[in-house]
């Protein structure tokens, strides 16, 4: 009978800490573009977002030309791309899953002009 209580228990703090490793960021596309906009808003110098992603633990690196989301393929003159991976174990389904986070910030005169994210997910057995 008193493991009919544990296993409820377990279960729940095993999917909690599982959980409290995702980043803030993994929400949605529209509300992770909302969330950061809030934080380097519109006429951020680049140098001091890249400081920002850098600091969330996201690797940057400056480019040209064209980048595809899921939604559409996008051109820009001048963009930032930052890009992190989070990795999730789930127990219960025996698999990884895996999420890439990708920031593509237009630069226009050396300042954040627009923000676009991009999320794209894998599994693997475990």
């Amino acid at each position: 009978m008193m493991l009919k209580r544990i296993v409820p228990l377990l279960l729940v703090a095993l999917l909690s800490a599982c959980a409290s490793d995702l980043p803030v960021e993994t929400f949605s596309n529209d509300r992770s573009r909302n969330a950061l906009l809030e934080e380097i808003p519109v006429g951020t110098p680049m140098a001091n977002a890249q400081h920002l992603m850098e600091q969330k633990g996201y690797s940057c690196g400056m480019g040209s030309g064209y980048f595809r989301t899921k939604e559409a393929l996008n051109t820009a003159p001048s963009f930032m791309s930052c890009q992190s991976n989070e990795k999730t174990y789930a127990p219960l389904f025996m698999f990884d899953m895996k999420h890439r986070w990708t920031v593509y910030f237009i630069n226009v005169n050396g300042k954040v002009n627009d923000i676009v994210v991009d999320m794209n997910s894998s599994s693997t057995a475990g």
